[in-house]
């Protein structure tokens, strides 16, 4: 017993002699390895508070080669060998004999080594902090490669990096399950930053964006260092002290009974994680300290890259400060299992095609959503907007698919949707626009049974429509060698012969030549060239010869009516030559002088050398006029201003200075005010057109005594003399929307206050005037008085800005050569380019036209260069300037323009865009390809961006994203766009790839896969169906109608000629021996008498009425009888049939046989 007590007292000895021995023993000799799946797979630490070897990953048969923390629960892995290496069971880590450590696969394949060029390793060991070593020695300095040097997501206490050895970085995971890079980096740089950043993601290459944490400081001679301490804190290390970074909350207890480890979470926050050394109960897991930044999802702001949440989702901060994403209405998780993988429409989306913008309201609705927002996902700016405009102008806008309003300003967006986020700081209103009816994405089961109803209705369909072609070419080889039978008529006649297909007619042509022209003088429109019955008879007789007849129409009218008009038109240039001194004469217009726009005099006020005019003008369509002033010696009489150009001036409008107050009112034909100039112009005396293109309204002789002036205000032009005092008001030219129309168009000239000159475009279309950035600027020092700055147009041809002490600011553009023969003009043309332009003042005899002198900018495809606005060319088209300066616009391979009369007003593709639902994402190469546009580009219309990338990988990321329209490759870099493209320009200074990406198939644009093939088998079925309803009413047709031409064949035996049924002369002796001696007596007296037709004599109404229009058609005066269209109409009984008066004939004759009786 007492022996027993000396060894147990030995023992706590035995225990401090052995225990350097037991620590030592946890290096890892040369020859070591492990294997996944099977016993031994991992390496402790001394303490056993880390372990390193084989994990199995969750939901998968494949293994992690990782470090993690052994002694909790869940085993939380700090570090791994990428995380993208399919890793199988059997696999083996090793310590070779030559010091190297390789990951193999059980056919010996190398998957991982640590460290390029590790040799003289003598050991490995598994540290107490969490550091796995290859070593040459014992010191730290003789570690040849350490995980701490090498993290992945993750840092630990007593972790540090020399920021000078290079770019420090974790790298986030692409979820909790999955050990893949994810979309967020921590970067510590040697030149002296702390930054948390997105990258591109899915990329084959490291892209970094704008970061959304950033920390700098001054590296120092020595270098920094990025330190973990022991007690919990982080910082930055450097030459000038510690630099602390910005953590929420800012302060912990260190606690040396907790575990401690900072994370880059895939959710981009960097977190700082504890957890209880000691085990209390199951429920125990790490707590989170503190995190940067305190809220993500309103520090991602950048314009590339999705956010947390992915595309068109947003992002909410919860109790626990992490984010969460959520779809707007409408739209639905592109992957159900992953609320961070963004978001997808439910419905299919507006398309700018006419079947979805012609009435948007029918189709599509606009959900509110409060306070959600996706910035710099803007491709146009509506201010001073409220909710019911800014829902208008989104439901009228294709490209439109969610607009917010914040402040009364409308910001209108377009798919794919980055970095949403809910901000309830901020009040503002979303509207998402989603299709109202209940189209669903179809699945593919149900689309493939669709297909097979689809081919089967249409081969029913083929099958009936084949055999009604068969049938009906049956039924025409019948018909034609029946009427081959019957007739031979032709469709066309050339000669006369071919109007009949009687022998003898065709024998006796002088006879029908004869026939058809009593015919022709029967059908005169002039009643006294109709000949009355009597000769009409005698003609037929042979007694009367028949002469030519006229043709039947008006043509003496015609020809009378065109005589006339030019006897007016020969008039009319002495009339002009009578009236012209009026007109020029009254140089002052007078209050009571009126213009009327459509009259023909005093039309204008012209300026006393004739050289400007005043007064209406048609406008180029001829649909309106325009109240303006204008070159009036020039052919063309080009316009340099006019009054409100949306006005629609109808004809009989009138503009008059009016007694006694002096104002210049605009009225329509109704007197309904249309326009005034000045809104308190009074005192007005008189109104004068003067020589240099000003029109005024004045009160005196002098320039001081206008109360009113076009120069003042002008609209797109100004012109020789004209000048501007700018602290007035702002100095503004508006474009106009094209060559033809006036309204205002999307581009300004603007000489400010301030002390700048600047071409800039504006919202358009829109309600209210919104300024986006400029394309040309100039500024100058306005001095101490506003006044001594003025816009000159000079009249020898010079533009100028004349500031104080009578300096000048002179424009960046070329000289000119001045010249008093010469007419000037300056315009801020309808494409955004201000042009000055020259024309001769005496005519040379050949044609002649405006010359353009200069241009500001020199090109303006590339001037253009802004996030918000179409550009020149509109939307989803590109410029590119012509010889002369001038733009000119292009759509893309694919598109098309929107309107075929306005290459200005963008395009849009022809068939079907990529979607993002499963039928256009499965296999994407079979439905969409590209097509090669060199040297042009839509700038700032990128949503990511890919460095390192060439051709093919450029191609092949576009394919796979059903957001990307267009990807544009440029020195290595794939930015990859969506629509609509704005600010389109060819740039042949810059060698680039655009890659339009366009459908394959000729399928066009639709609502949804489900309706165009529930669509498509309805028709099919609706055809079919009548197919068969045709045929049986064919069947019954065709019984009829050889009843009907069986009935003719019978009849056509017994006929005669055309000639023999037409009306000839008989001798009397033919009629004495045709009614047998004239021994039937057919009536006296009365009516009935006249036949002894019974049907006729019970039918009397009838018969009189046929009688009555005889008589009328034997009138002997002309004028009497009735058209041959009339006679028509009675016996129709369209027309009344009055009671006639008696024939001469017919008086004549009962007058002499009452003699005689």
């Amino acid at each position: 017993m007492s022996s027993s007590v000396i060894h147990f007292l030995h023992f706590p000895f035995l225990l401090l002699i052995l225990l350097p021995t037991i620590s030592t023993a946890q290096n890892i000799t040369l020859g070591s390895s492990l294997t996944s799946g099977v016993a031994n797979t991992s390496w402790i630490s001394p303490s056993g508070d880390f372990a390193f070897g084989f994990r199995p990953i969750e939901d998968n048969s494949s293994f992690l080669l990782a470090i993690w923390f052994d002694k909790i629960p869940d085993k939380t892995i700090v570090w791994f060998a990428d995380g993208d290496l399919q890793i199988p069971e059997a696999s083996k880590v090793e310590l070779s004999t030559n010091g190297s450590f390789i990951l193999t696969d059980p056919q010996g394949k190398v998957l991982w080594t640590a460290g390029e060029q590790v040799i003289g390793t003598t050991y490995a060991s598994m540290l107490d902090d969490g550091n796995f070593v290859l070593a040459g020695g014992r010191n730290s300095s003789d570690y040849l490669w350490e995980s701490f040097k090498n993290p992945i997501d993750t840092i630990l206490p007593t972790q540090f990096i020399n920021v000078s050895r290079g770019n420090f970085m974790l790298s986030s995971r692409v979820n909790d399950t999955a050990y893949s890079k994810g979309k967020f980096r921590l970067r510590m740089h040697q030149s002296g930053y702390f930054a948390l950043y997105p990258v591109g993601f899915p990329s084959l290459t490291e892209n970094n964006y704008e970061a959304y944490v950033n920390v700098t400081w001054s590296p120092g001679p020595n270098g920094s260092r990025f330190v973990f301490r022991e007690s919990g804190e982080i910082n930055i290390v450097s030459g000038n002290g510690n630099i602390d970074l910005t953590w929420y909350p800012t302060d912990i207890s260190p606690d040396s009974g907790m575990y401690y480890r900072a994370t880059l979470d895939f959710d981009g926050v960097f977190r700082q994680y504890s957890h209880p050394k000691t085990f209390i109960n199951s429920t125990q897991s790490w707590s989170i300290e503190r995190s940067i930044p305190e809220n993500i999802c309103l520090r991602i702001n950048g314009r590339l890259g999705s956010g947390v949440c992915g595309y068109n989702s947003y992002c909410n901060i919860q109790g626990d400060r992490r984010p969460t994403c959520q779809c707007p209405p409408g739209y639905e998780f592109v992957d159900p299992n992953n609320i961070y993988g963004g978001c997808r429409p439910s419905l299919p989306l507006q398309k700018c095609q006419e079947e979805d913008t012609s009435n948007p309201e029918e189709l599509f609705e606009l959900k509110t959503l409060d306070n959600v927002e996706w910035p710099l996902s803007d491709y146009d700016e509506l201010k001073s907007y409220n909710e019911t405009e800014c829902r208008s102008s989104c439901m009228n806008d294709c490209s439109c698919a969610v607009a917010v309003l914040l402040n009364g300003t409308c910001w209108k967006k377009k798919l794919p949707l980055p970095n949403g986020r809910l901000d309830t700081d901020v009040k503002r209103i979303t509207l998402i626009k989603i299709r109202k009816d209940g189209i669903t994405i179809e699945d593919p089961g149900r689309a493939e049974d669709r297909s097979t109803l689809v081919r089967v209705v249409s081969i029913l369909l083929g099958s009936s429509v084949f055999f009604n072609f068969i049938f009906l070419a049956s039924i025409f080889l019948v018909f034609f060698f029946m009427n081959k039978k019957l007739s031979k008529r032709k469709q066309t006649p050339r000669k006369l012969q071919d109007l009949v297909d009687d022998e003898d007619v065709i024998h006796d042509m002088v006879t029908f030549e004869r026939l058809v022209m009593i015919a022709i003088w029967c059908i005169q429109d002039e009643p006294s060239l109709r000949p009355s019955m009597k000769k009409i008879t005698l003609m037929l007789e042979g007694v009367v010869e028949v002469s030519v007849p006229p043709c039947p129409c008006q043509l003496s009218t015609y020809r009378q009516v065109m005589s006339t008009s030019l006897a007016h038109f020969l008039h009319l240039p002495f009339l002009v030559l009578i009236l012209l001194p009026t007109i020029s004469i009254a140089q002052n217009v007078t209050l009571g002088s009126s213009l009327t726009s459509g009259g023909i005099a005093n039309s204008s006020w012209l300026s006393p050398s004739g050289g400007f005019a005043f007064g209406f003008r048609l406008t180029e369509d001829n649909s309106r006029f325009l109240l303006a002033i204008w070159f009036d010696k020039i052919p063309d009489k080009t316009v340099v201003w006019f009054a409100d150009g949306d006005l629609q001036i109808p004809r009989g409008s009138k503009v008059e200075l009016t007694t006694p107050d002096g104002k210049l009112i605009l009225t329509d034909p109704q007197g309904k005010v249309l326009w005034t100039a000045g809104d308190q112009v009074t005192g007005t005396t008189y109104a004068a057109m003067l020589d240099n293109g000003n029109f005024v309204l004045a009160r005196g002789r002098n320039s001081s005594d206008y109360l009113w002036e076009s120069f003042m205000n002008p609209t797109d032009t100004i012109l020789p003399t004209q000048f501007m005092n700018i602290n007035r008001i702002d100095f503004k030219l508006s474009s106009r929307v094209n060559d033809t129309t006036y309204s205002k168009g999307k581009f300004r000239l603007r000489m400010h206050e301030n002390g700048y000159f600047a071409l800039y475009q504006v919202a358009f279309p829109s309600l209210t005037e919104n300024d986006y950035e400029g394309y040309y600027n100039d500024s100058w020092s306005i001095g101490r008085n506003l006044n001594d700055s003025q816009f000159v147009f000079k009249e020898s041809g010079d533009i100028y800005i004349a500031t104080r002490n009578g300096s000048i600011q002179n424009l960046t553009w070329s000289p000119i050569s001045p010249s008093s023969g010469l007419y000037y003009r300056a315009t801020l043309d309808f494409d955004g380019v201000f042009t000055q332009y020259s024309y001769p003042k005496t005519s040379s005899g050949s044609i002649q036209s405006w010359a353009i002198e200069r241009i500001l900018p020199q090109n303006i495809c590339l001037s253009v260069f802004s996030r918000f606005g179409s550009g020149v060319c509109g939307y989803s088209s590109y410029c590119d300037i012509t010889a002369n300066g001038r733009p000119t616009c292009l759509c893309p391979p694919g598109y098309e323009l929107l309107d075929p009369n306005n290459r200005y007003g963008g395009c849009r593709p022809i068939l079907i865009l990529q979607g993002c639902q499963e039928k256009d994402t499965k296999n994407p190469e079979d439905l969409f390809e590209f097509k090669t546009l060199e040297n042009v580009e839509w700038p700032l219309s990128d949503y990511d961006k890919l460095d390192s990338y060439n051709e093919t990988e450029c191609r092949r990321s576009c394919m796979n994203d059903c957001n990307c329209a267009v990807a544009v490759l440029l020195k290595g870099s794939c930015w990859k766009k969506r629509l609509p493209l704005p600010n389109g320009r060819l740039d042949t200074s810059v060698k680039r790839i655009a890659l339009i990406k366009v459908r394959k198939d000729g399928g066009s644009q639709d609502t949804g896969p489900g309706k165009d093939r529930s669509t498509l088998v309805l028709i099919l079925s609706l055809l079919l169906g009548s197919s068969v309803i045709f045929s049986f009413i064919l069947l019954a047709a065709i019984f009829l109608v050889f009843f009907s031409m069986n009935k003719k064949l019978s009849k056509r035996n017994q006929n005669s000629s055309v000639l023999r049924s037409n009306l000839r002369s008989f001798t009397y002796q033919e009629l004495e021996e045709a009614t047998d001696g004239f021994k039937e007596e057919l009536g006296r007296g009365k009516l009935q008498d006249l036949v002894d037709d019974e049907d006729v004599i019970n039918n009397m109404v009838t018969f009189k009425r046929l009688v009555m229009i005889a008589i009328w058609c034997i009138q002997e005066e002309p004028s009497l009888r009735p058209s041959m269209k009339k006679v028509t109409q009675m016996l129709e009984g369209v027309v009344e049939v009055s009671v006639p008066p008696c024939p001469y004939q017919l008086s004549t004759y009962v007058g002499n046989n009452s003699k005689d009786d």
